[in-house]
């Protein structure tokens, strides 16, 4: 997740640094919500419980979300990082990739990994930014 150095963003924590600092995420393990969650939390040392909350509302917590992707809800394969900014901007990061993620973005990997264009996407909230 990100990390806040004086209270400017700094940067994603990639897939490989949750695996090498927290756990293994790899989608052979079969990781479902809350498992995900749990380890997502340890990584972004959220003091705090998860709530499903969407990052694009307008009063949108700022801080830190989860982005979860696949075919159900009780099947998902893939999962991004966001954060809502103070000025309600939302960025978007592919922890595995590397690569910053857009909104139109979104409809590309709910096909990719769930096979269709209105697999569903599930939001979390992990924490706010410190």
């Amino acid at each position: 997740m990100t990390e806040r150095l004086g209270g400017k963003a700094g940067s994603f924590k990639t897939a490989d640094d949750i695996e090498r600092i927290i756990a293994s995420v790899d989608p052979s393990r079969g990781l479902q919500l809350k498992d995900a969650i749990d380890i997502i939390s340890k990584g972004a040392k959220s003091k705090t419980g998860a709530i499903a909350q969407s990052p694009f509302v307008k009063d949108a917590p700022v801080g830190q979300y989860a982005i979860f992707f696949g075919p159900s809800r009780d099947k998902l394969l893939h999962v991004i990082h966001g954060e809502v900014l103070p000025n309600r901007t939302v960025r978007m990061f592919d922890p595995q990739n590397g690569q910053a993620v857009s909104v139109d973005d979104l409809l590309s990997l709910r096909i990719k990994w769930g096979g269709q264009k209105d697999s569903p996407i599930i939001p979390i909230y992990i924490r706010g930014n410190d």
